[in-house]
């Protein structure tokens, strides 16, 4: 059975199409960094915190992301 195409499916198809061409042009054009890792270190070098408290804090947020909609109270754990 062949499938016919409306012309949502040709619009949808076009334009991730399109998206697709202009991602890959942005991606190729970038060249990776010598060191990542001092990338990384110098992305976050005016944050005050330390990996540990960046840990608790990101699990606060997951948390309170995931209660959110539930109707439960904000709760801190820390």
């Amino acid at each position: 059975m062949e499938k016919k195409y409306n012309s949502l499916d040709i619009a949808v198809s076009k334009a991730i199409e399109e998206w697709l061409t202009k991602v890959h042009k942005v991606l190729i054009s970038q060249k990776p960094p010598d060191d990542p890792v001092q990338a990384i270190w110098g992305m976050l070098s005016h944050v005050d915190k330390t990996g540990v408290e960046l840990q608790h804090e990101a699990k606060q947020i997951r948390v309170n992301k995931a209660t959110r909609d539930r109707n439960v109270p904000e709760r801190t754990f820390f």
